[in-house]
């Protein structure tokens, strides 16, 4: 507020997942900061925030338009920890499998890219499966594979990687 008057600014948050949808006040600015990080945040969630001013009197503006702002996940939580790849040129296969210690992940997305192609997209699998068989292969062929986690929210960790030669 450019109000002569103005004694302070109210800073308040709201979390999308409090029940309670109570406004909760963040800081009080008796000077003209323009600035605030917010330090108590969680990622994965969602926040609202308004502004109101107060005059020396006590009275309080309307608050500002009301600003939300969604906090992404850390991508590092659902990470997968090792990926492995077996070379089996008697069967003509390559066996991929990984390991992670994740809780609420709802797919895997496979990526292969061949010949020093980057990686693409290959397979999409369900949390349950944590092995696959690659057997569409080229004789003296170098592969690189990833394997990334993906969780029930559409959030997905980094992508973990390994390469073999065929």
């Amino acid at each position: 507020s450019g109000d002569e008057d103005g004694a302070a600014h109210l800073l308040y948050r709201k979390n999308r997942a409090d029940t309670s949808h109570k406004w909760v006040l963040l800081q009080t600015f008796h000077d003209r900061t323009q600035y605030y990080a917010d330090q108590l945040i969680e990622g994965g969630q969602t926040y609202t925030y308004i502004l109101m001013a107060k005059d020396s009197s006590g009275l309080e503006s309307p608050p500002t338009q009301p600003i939300t702002v969604t906090i992404p996940s850390d991508p590092n939580a659902i990470s997968v920890k090792t990926l492995n790849a077996y070379v089996n040129r008697e069967g003509r296969y390559i066996e991929l499998s990984w390991k992670d210690s994740n809780t609420g992940v709802n797919e895997y997305q496979l990526y292969k890219g061949a010949g020093g192609q980057p990686l693409s997209l290959w397979k999409v699998v369900p949390a349950n499966v944590k092995m696959i068989v690659d057997e569409s292969l080229k004789i003296n062929t170098a592969y690189e594979y990833g394997v990334r986690a993906v969780d029930k929210n559409g959030q997905s960790g980094p992508l973990k990687k390994v390469k073999t030669n065929y």
